[in-house]
């Protein structure tokens, strides 16, 4: 449950939620959860996906099948972009960055729309409008701006009006899907009582001012000299009372204050540099300050109400309370009932890589590279797996690993290594190494700067961290694949008629 209690500007708690018809968003991020849980994710796959159907196809470029309905990479990518931009976020904030654990959310997600789509729910213009108008306020965001973001993501206005439908399409659904939802005030009170944390409020004061800027201050359009405006506010914190402090600063402050009279609004003890907190903290309702000179320019304060630390009641707090726990059981409800669609679903997904295909490499899980091309002194191209032997992914793919380049070796088509990162040894080597020649150290370490193994590298013009098909448990797959790009290089214009 994602409750976390804040104080706004004016003094009251009240509770962050996520936007208005977000709750399932929040829902499916708990799947993701279970998801990860279920497998080991300390060292990356190339998928972890659900298993595939038995009859091989071309899916180069779909990754999933739901309901029958083809999920293309680019549709995906397409949906993650635009998921991150409308959602104020970054790649990195999601999952690690992964386009397959946003898979994961988005097939719920497409499970959902089918469901609530059966309904016939449908959003007039006029509700579009109330929609959008809605997030730009609580993105705090105007229509400029996010045109703006859509546009550095490569989308549009139409993909975030597609984005706010389907979100109030599955709002809508849910709503009077679980419309029977109720909180008792038993159990308001009872997590008012059981979270005491949530509802403590720290000392704070409210503070007004009046700033004049200068010329050698950011952005000022005063004119002034530092000389002058220092003068200008010696002369006004002469003339300012508490009464009169408003009114002066309408007239005098450089700031987007001045509007307001120069309020500034309330600040809580300990969140502030110690500096400013002991200047002001220290001072009396009603008192001002003396002139200071900041970065920002000439600074007077005025301390227009205090409060000491304490708990906020809990009649303040009880309908933001009874709100949030019912957006609470919503998302359990949500998470639930999706679980079981996914269960009652058909659901094919294919094993892909995002790097791989984003680099335009013909391969499901190996991504192509720039580095050039690696051969021995024969001209033979280099393949090589790095792998440690506490590595249980190492494990499952090593023998495959070993077993297909040694076809290719024997046949004088390729030189191949499969070294032990803890030992240094080649193990497809009888005899025992201790050191891993520096050229293919450089290889490895160029390719797989973080350590997370298994590596492979084939030539230095295709790659992967991390197997392809375990998930499926399927090594057939990882040996047909890794056939494949070995005859890549070895009868690369045999592979260019193929295709």
């Amino acid at each position: 449950m994602e409750l976390e209690n804040i104080v706004e500007r004016t003094g009251k708690p009240f509770f962050i939620r996520k936007p208005r018809h977000f709750a399932f968003f929040v829902a499916i991020a708990a799947v993701i959860i279970l998801i990860s849980a279920s497998g080991c994710r300390s060292i990356p796959n190339a998928s972890n996906r659900s298993p595939i159907s038995e009859a091989r196809e071309d899916t180069s470029r779909i990754v999933a099948r739901i309901n029958g309905e083809p999920l293309t990479y680019d549709a995906l990518k397409r949906q993650y972009d635009l998921y991150v931009t409308m959602m104020g976020q970054s790649a990195e904030d999601y999952e690690g960055g992964s386009l397959e654990a946003y898979l994961d959310r988005y097939i719920l997600e497409m499970l959902l729309l089918q469901e609530a789509r059966r309904e016939n729910i449908r959003l007039t213009p006029n509700e579009m409008a109330a929609e959008k108008e809605s997030y730009l306020k609580q993105m705090n965001l105007t229509q400029e701006a996010l045109s703006d973001k859509l546009s550095r993501a490569h989308l549009t206005m139409a993909d975030a009006e597609r984005f706010l439908e389907n979100n109030w399409i599955i709002d809508q659904w849910s709503r009077k899907k679980f419309k029977d939802i109720s909180v008792s005030d038993e159990e308001v009170r009872a997590f008012y009582d059981s979270n005491p944390k949530y509802f403590q409020l720290p000392e704070s004061i409210s503070l007004s001012r009046i700033l004049i800027c200068h010329e050698e201050t950011p952005s000022c359009k005063s004119g002034l000299t530092k000389q002058a405006a220092k003068a200008l506010a010696e002369r006004v914190r002469k003339m300012a009372t508490p009464e009169n402090f408003a009114a002066l600063a309408r007239q005098y402050s450089t700031d987007e204050t001045a509007s307001k009279g120069g309020r500034l609004g309330t600040f809580f003890k300990g969140v502030y540099g110690s500096n400013f907190e002991e200047g002001v903290f220290s001072m009396d309702i009603g008192e001002i300050s003396e002139v200071e000179d900041t970065p920002s320019g000439f600074r007077i304060l005025l301390v227009t109400d205090k409060q000491k630390a304490g708990v906020t009641p809990f009649e303040t707090v009880q309908d933001a309370i009874r709100e949030n726990l019912k957006t609470s059981h919503l998302q359990s409800a949500i998470l639930n009932y999706s679980l079981k669609l996914k269960d009652a679903a058909k659901i094919q997904t294919f094993a892909f890589n995002e790097k791989a295909v984003a680099s335009g490499s013909p391969f499901q899980t190996f991504s192509k590279t720039d580095y050039g091309r690696c051969t021995d002194d024969k001209g033979l191209p280099v393949i090589i797996m790095y792998s440690v032997s506490s590595c249980p992914h190492c494990q499952w793919v090593g023998g495959v690993f070993d077993a297909v380049v040694q076809e290719y070796v024997d046949k004088g088509l390729i030189e191949a290594h499969h070294y032990d990162m803890e030992t240094e040894d080649d193990l497809l080597t009888q005899t025992v190494e201790t050191k891993i020649p520096e050229k293919y150290m450089a290889i490895g370490k160029r390719g797989d700067p973080k350590g997370s193994l298994p590596y492979f590298n084939f030539g230095c013009q295709y790659e992967r961290i991390g197997t392809g098909y375990e998930a499926q448990d399927d090594l057939n797959a990882e040996a047909d694949e890794m056939r494949r790009v070995i005859e890549a290089l070895v009868h690369p214009k045999k592979t260019e008629e193929v295709k």
